[in-house]
């Protein structure tokens, strides 16, 4: 995978840092990130298959979802229905072992965010309980939100998750080296995967061999680097489909496909139809 390093700053005299994002008004694609901030991200309704580290799943009737820091992760965004709303809440781990830690009200709260360590997404029903407070945060002062948000994580505080996302295989080693290589790697497809990428440039710009290339990304992702490769490629072709009036033929070449039969059938096996009869 590959992730780039997303720089996130919070709001102006604000502890955390707050987006609202509409279809109009989409944020903006990364692809593959990495940051150390925590991150909470509301999704009001729509589908999509995601990714975290070495997990994939999909979510059907919007999401909600809280991810540790330095787990690299996609985009969560959908663009199913013309009323989507998306939000996004970041901040840094300091808030949890500095700031909440220190009221013995938040117990149950800093200690779900100081042990977080993957990604957890929780149910609808969980969903439906929360979308009323992040509907408020809209109209709302950074006092205001900030207590929406304390809010919301007192009700995941004691919520279980549906699901528990690892971000990687149990066998790896998740040290610093190897987030700091596999950051690397995701920032290296992000800025180039409309051109051929191969496994001996990967290796040259990680300092190995390509075999040892080969072994790391697999055994850190759980894929090899030509699967990983051809599916973000697929899903760039996709979202510029789906978001702009363009020909399968400029979609294809400005992926990083170079041959149409090729592509089509790749296209269907991933996403069910054809780049001629996007929904």
């Amino acid at each position: 995978m590959k992730p780039i390093v997303e720089a996130i700053k919070p709001n102006i005299g604000a502890s955390i840092k707050y987006a609202h994002y509409t279809i109009d008004n989409g944020c903006n694609s990364v692809g593959w990130h990495i940051h150390p901030e925590l991150e909470l991200v509301y999704i009001k309704n729509g589908s999509k298959k995601i990714h975290i580290g070495t997990t994939e799943t999909t979510y059907t009737n919007g999401l909600l979802i809280l991810v540790g820091g330095h787990i690299p992760h996609e985009d969560f965004s959908n663009y199913d229905y013309p009323n989507n709303t998306e939000t996004v809440i970041q901040f840094d781990a300091a808030f949890a072992k500095e700031q909440i830690i220190s009221f013995p009200e938040f117990k149950a709260i800093s200690k779900m965010l100081l042990s977080l360590q993957s990604a957890l997404l929780y149910s609808d029903a969980t969903h439906a309980i929360v979308a009323p407070y992040f509907k408020a945060m809209l109209g709302q002062d950074s006092a205001e939100r900030l207590l929406s948000l304390l809010s919301i994580f007192n009700i995941l505080s004691k919520a279980e998750p549906q699901k528990i996302l690892s971000p990687f295989e149990a066998s790896a080693k998740t040290n610093l080296r190897n987030v700091k290589q596999l950051e690397l790697i995701f920032n290296h497809v992000n800025k180039h995967y409309q051109q051929p990428i191969s496994n001996a440039e990967m290796g040259q710009l990680l300092g190995m061999s390509p075999n040892s290339f080969c072994r790391f990304f697999k055994k850190m992702t759980a894929q090899n680097f030509k699967k990983f490769l051809n599916t973000y490629r697929l899903k760039k072709a996709n979202e510029l489909l789906l978001q702009q009036p363009i020909s399968v033929k400029e979609a294809m070449c400005q992926t990083g496909f170079n041959s149409p039969s090729y592509f089509s059938k790749e296209f269907k096996k991933q996403f069910g139809y054809s780049p001629t009869k996007i929904p």
